[in-house]
């Protein structure tokens, strides 16, 4: 499985459109929280600078890109555990165990973006709302699509169907 960090947005692509089953959604979903996170980091950083160099938004930008950095830790780790889920001996629950751990720390990280975002989005300038409400957004779709992977949502566990 190839590595996710350093690559392009078309190769990460491409390698979850593969004829393969992982990297999948779960995968997927943990990129756009990546993304969510670059937005809500993005709002905060050029926000801190309209606003003479405001630290609390640097800071809040800062935490930003530390959790953009985790999603994508959490996007390859997802890919691994669902491709050693798939491969593992009947009775070997140890894979599923992981895969479950990183749907919960998925479900974590997307709570602390939000806290994040409430915390310090009433600083945010206008012109960089839309990017605020984008991280939102991006974050509220990773959550429904890991909800769905780990059973949560009221239906069949996605990876289950």
């Amino acid at each position: 499985m190839p590595r996710f960090e350093g690559q392009s947005i078309e190769a990460l692509a491409q390698a979850i459109a593969a004829d393969h089953p992982s990297p999948g959604c779960g995968a997927a979903a943990s990129v756009a929280l990546a993304l969510a996170a670059a937005c809500a980091g993005k709002a905060f950083i050029v926000s801190a600078r309209h606003r003479d160099g405001d630290a609390a938004l640097g800071s809040a930008a800062e935490q930003a890109r530390d959790m953009g950095r985790a999603a994508m830790a959490l996007a390859q780790r997802d890919a691994a555990d669902f491709a050693a889920v798939l491969h593992s001996a009947p009775g070997d629950h140890e894979p599923e165990h992981a895969l479950e751990a990183d749907g919960e720390a998925v479900l974590s990280l997307i709570a602390d973006l939000r806290a994040l975002v409430q915390s310090h989005g009433e600083a945010v300038i206008a012109v960089m709302e839309g990017d605020l409400r984008a991280a939102l957004d991006l974050a509220e779709a990773c959550e429904r699509v890991q909800r769905r992977n780990m059973g949560l949502d009221g239906g069949q566990s996605g990876r289950d169907a």
